[in-house]
């Protein structure tokens, strides 16, 4: 007869693990052999990289940032010189220098090229006292003096005379040219300075007839006898 107690006791399980066995390791080796190589045929050809990047100093991004500045100045410079070559060239124009006597020119018209800062009222002063050398010894007064601005196949009605007294009169025409060569750089321009005489004559005394000539001898006669 069997133990009561026997019979209730439930049976211990095992705390070891079971080993699998040869035919299911060959399995699981045959179905995980496939994926790796599929791993490493899909994979990408170029192992990471592990190389360590040094940290970048301070002093280095002074140095790439001075390499800059100076690289933007060199580009300034050569921006600044091409601008400088594409500037227009400065005003220059021809002056011609007339003296007249009524409807007469008189001889000597002088030509030169000029530009604003070469010329002034000395070079005008200077120019009259020739004008009067050569005239000697004959006398003028000077009725007035022009200066009128004009430029190439200028019409009449185009140009600009003025009445030159003093240096701002001659700056007011200057500037009348320099006006005009910022609107039209390429264009030549002419300044005219007209000089107007008149000539003095000498003072010619009358000439006595020989009738007045007798009548002043028998007045003298008469006043004689008185």
């Amino acid at each position: 007869m069997s133990d009561p107690l026997s019979s209730n006791v439930l049976p211990r399980a095992s705390r070891r693990i079971p080993k699998p066995s040869a035919r299911k390791l060959a399995q699981s080796i045959s179905t995980l052999t496939p994926r790796q190589k599929k791993k490493k045929a899909t994979g990408n050809p170029c192992p990471p990289s592990t190389e360590v990047l040094a940290p970048v100093s301070s002093s280095n991004v002074l140095v790439v940032e001075e390499m800059q500045d100076t690289q933007d100045e060199s580009e300034d410079i050569e921006e600044g010189s091409e601008i400088e070559e594409a500037e227009p060239e400065k005003l220059k124009f021809m002056s011609t220098w007339r003296a007249s006597c009524g409807k007469g020119q008189l001889p000597g018209i002088p030509s030169r090229l000029l530009d604003p800062f070469t010329i002034s009222m000395l070079q005008v002063y200077e120019w009259q006292d020739t004008v009067f050398g050569q005239l000697y010894p004959k006398t003028f007064n000077i009725i007035g003096l022009q200066a009128i601005a004009s430029y190439e196949r200028c019409r009449v009605v185009d140009e600009v005379p003025q009445e030159v007294k003093t240096d701002a009169d001659l700056i007011s025409i200057i500037e009348v040219l320099t006006e005009w060569h910022r609107r039209a750089p390429n264009r030549s321009y002419q300044l005219r300075i007209q000089l107007s005489l008149e000539e003095i004559l000498p003072l010619e005394l009358p000439l006595s007839t020989p009738q007045q000539s007798q009548q002043g001898q028998q007045s003298r006669r008469v006043t004689a006898t008185r």
